[in-house]
């Protein structure tokens, strides 16, 4: 049976735990939870004497301010006021009734258990520690301590073998992370393969709907004649079965990202992606007369009010001709096709109003009104050494003919001139695509 002395011996969480136990407010100080609780006990026995009261505890926390004596809190609140002491003299030794109230247990996580597994983590700590530091010890101070005193055979054997142990230990897993690595490599090279071959077989099919949709329409089969003229509105895409006469396309493996590259400008879509660009893409002949050919036929890939076939003349001299008729032609075609001949042959002095139009949201001024070329397709021929047309990939053929293209036009330029190198540089970039030519005859 539970007394208030008993009570009074109880902890501040406690006191609260049993408040609760007993349907009371759990709140206050520690002083005033006993009294809450000790009331509880006169209420359920109220004809039980009071038995002398024991000897008072230190006041603890409470402070002197607090201990002064204030009004009693009226019966049945969870007032935070003091209560009064007669009415706790009365309630000391007040026994509990004979049928015990309902409690919620709170059960404690057993403080043995969590040392145990604390105890037992620090143990494996301390062994690794001990292990890592003998072994460091038999690799540094060993060699050390033999070098200056006569070691035993079994000491030099024992450190030897520990350096065995651990070459062994760092050659089995570098071998490991190399195999792995090979292995992820071979994994992601398979499947790279298997999308590129299924991207490869959708353009294909794109290619040939595409191709059967033009011979609905132009029952010639989509070749263009006197008549291209009078086709309005282009939209960009170029004729298929001219650009494949010309370009060496469909050569195995190593050339699928130019095929399906060139899939893509044919039918008018942008070869840089996420890009506000016009479409450039050089053609490289392995001879003047094989590039006079091809500047023929790019001619025609595209009705002849859409094209524009730039000349030496125009090419060479000053920029503001070229500026003048490349506004006037990209304000009647905003998608046209302009072929650019001998590039290596551009004066350098007009070379920045191409990169202007061949740029990021390329335009061209006339009169003060900006006129765009964004959605244009650039068509240039260069006659390259036979060396850039033997390169046996599309990445190596392109990066091998635009940095020979690129030495080439800066053969005029002097070591200093800064400004001339980085304006064929930007030329350079604005390339996006290098197909080579089918040869002549």
């Amino acid at each position: 049976m539970t007394t208030v002395a008993q009570l009074q011996n109880l902890s501040y969480r406690e006191l609260q735990i049993e408040c609760k136990a007993q349907g009371i407010s759990a709140k206050g100080k520690a002083d005033e939870l006993l009294g809450k609780l000790i009331i509880n006990l006169q209420n359920k026995d109220p004809s039980t004497a009071p038995s002398p009261p024991p000897a008072k505890k230190p006041a603890g926390r409470k402070s002197a301010a607090a201990s002064k004596a204030a009004p009693p809190p009226a019966s049945g609140t969870s007032s935070r006021k003091s209560i009064d002491k007669n009415i706790v003299q009365r309630a000391l030794g007040t026994p509990l009734p004979t049928t015990p109230a309902k409690s919620r247990t709170v059960t404690a996580a057993p403080s043995g258990s969590r040392q145990r597994t604390r105890s037992r983590a620090t143990s494996l700590l301390s062994l690794f520690a001990s292990t890592l530091a003998l072994w460091m010890a038999l690799f540094l101070y060993v060699p050390l301590i033999c070098m200056k005193v006569q070691c035993p055979p079994r000491v030099t054997q024992v450190h030897s073998k520990a350096i065995d142990v651990t070459q062994n230990a760092v050659s089995d897993v570098t071998q490991w992370s190399i195999a792995h690595a090979a292995r992820v490599k071979q994994t992601a090279l398979v499947y790279g393969t298997k999308v590129t071959e299924q991207a490869r077989k959708t353009s294909q099919e794109a290619s040939a709907k595409l191709q059967e949709l033009m011979e609905k329409i132009r029952p010639d089969g989509g070749s263009l004649s006197s008549k291209s003229s009078s086709y309005a509105g282009f939209n960009g895409k170029l004729n298929t079965a001219v650009l494949k006469s010309i370009v060496r396309t469909n050569q195995g493996a190593g050339w699928e990202e130019l095929d399906l590259s060139l899939t893509d400008a044919w039918a008018g879509g942008k070869i840089a992606a996420d890009t506000n660009k016009a479409n450039v893409i050089l053609f490289v002949c392995s001879s003047s007369s094989n590039c006079e050919e091809t500047v023929s036929e790019l001619s025609v890939a595209a009705p002849v009010a859409s094209t524009l076939v730039l000349n030496q003349v125009e090419l060479t001299s000053g920029k503001g001709h070229l500026q003048s008729r490349l506004a006037k032609f990209f304000k009647d075609q905003p998608n046209g096709v302009v072929v650019v001949p001998d590039v290596e042959q551009i004066s350098l002095d007009i070379l920045p109003v191409l990169n202007n139009v061949m740029g990021e949201y390329g335009s061209v001024m006339r009169d003060g009104e900006e006129i765009s070329a964004a959605d244009a397709t650039f068509l240039l021929t260069w006659q390259a050494p036979p060396a850039i047309l033997a390169e046996d990939s599309d990445t190596s053929f392109n990066l091998a003919a635009k940095k020979d293209l690129t030495l080439l036009m800066r053969e005029d330029l002097d070591g200093d001139d800064e400004a001339g190198q980085a304006v064929v540089d930007a030329f350079r970039r604005r390339i996006d695509l290098v197909a080579p030519v089918k040869p002549t005859g």
